[in-house]
């Protein structure tokens, strides 16, 4: 009997190693960032996450931020466009030939067509207009910036770089009190101030309580 049971107990022992051993496999834990903030989760080896197991909020202490230059791409995209009406206005420019039955043929030079360019924003403009307030509009369930979020907010800093003396509040309206999604824009839009160089003293937050979960922000400019 004895020499019966042990093969069946190695089998089962084998078994077990190997489902732990495979489970050790296919899941990991890692720091990753989960709505603009590090936290240690549980991931599988195709970036699902099993779970969040605690926050690290020092995990990025030391590291220095940086982001593109988008004024610098911004303005190489304007002397593109610039130069393309330029050939644009010199194609359609040339000279119109008129055939007449009795006349010698008459070289006359075309319209020439420029196309007019759109003024653009001016940041006190729109500031004083719209009472000092603007608003960002974040996608569905996430905390990360949008080309549109990211415009609004360079005319925000262009304001406040202007205007020495003003701070600008961000207001999120939640159904939950501390909301992590909140906490997550609030840190996005605080880091990205921050890199493009106003201080932390000039931002300020309040979360509005609601029956809904607004994706909107409002930014208002206060003395």
């Amino acid at each position: 009997m004895l020499y019966t049971n042990i093969p069946r107990f190695v089998v089962l022992v084998f078994s077990i190693m190997a489902c732990t051993v495979l489970s050790a496999q296919t899941t990991k834990q890692a720091v990753i960032l989960y709505n603009s903030s590090p936290v240690k989760a549980e991931i599988t080896s195709d970036g699902f996450v099993n779970k969040i197991i605690s926050e690290e909020p020092n995990f990025l202490s030391g590291f220095v931020l940086t982001i593109q230059d988008y004024a610098h791409y911004q303005e190489l995209l304007a002397k593109s466009a610039v130069a393309h009406n330029q050939n644009l206005s010199q194609t359609r420019s040339g000279t119109e030939v008129v055939n007449t039955a009795n006349e010698k043929e008459v070289s006359q030079p075309a319209e020439t067509i420029v196309e007019k360019k759109a003024d653009a924003p001016n940041v006190s403009y729109i500031a004083e207009n719209d009472r000092l307030t603007k608003s960002i509009l974040f996608e569905n369930d996430k905390a990360t910036l949008t080309e549109g979020i990211i415009k609004v907010l360079d005319e925000v800093i262009a304001y406040l770089k202007e205007n020495q003396g003003k701070k600008v509040i961000a207001m999120t309206l939640s159904r939950y009190e501390n909301s992590r999604m909140s906490q997550g824009r609030q840190n996005s839009i605080r880091l990205y101030l921050n890199i493009r160089g106003i201080d932390q003293d000039r931002l300020l937050f309040q979360s509005y309580f609601a029956d809904i979960d607004l994706n909107l922000v409002k930014l208002q400019i206060v003395d």
